[in-house]
């Protein structure tokens, strides 16, 4: 459920739907933390260098970063 592998293409939206779906296993895997990092902050380095944000982080508009 909290594998990030293959998260950064368009087309995988299983965030999202843990999110929607089963919002506390969303925040629980987020909160995992190796070696002092966070799942969160990890996972949103990797969809940074493809312009992506996880489902509830996204700006809503152009112009909000």
């Amino acid at each position: 459920m909290g594998c990030g592998f293959g998260a950064q293409f368009d087309d995988d939206e299983r965030f999202a739907i843990l999110l929607k779906e089963h919002p506390k296993c969303y925040d629980m895997v987020m909160a995992y933390k190796n070696n002092g990092t966070t799942f969160r902050e990890a996972l949103r380095k990797a969809l940074a260098v493809v312009g992506r944000f996880l489902p509830d982080e996204e700006p809503t508009d152009l112009f909000t970063t």
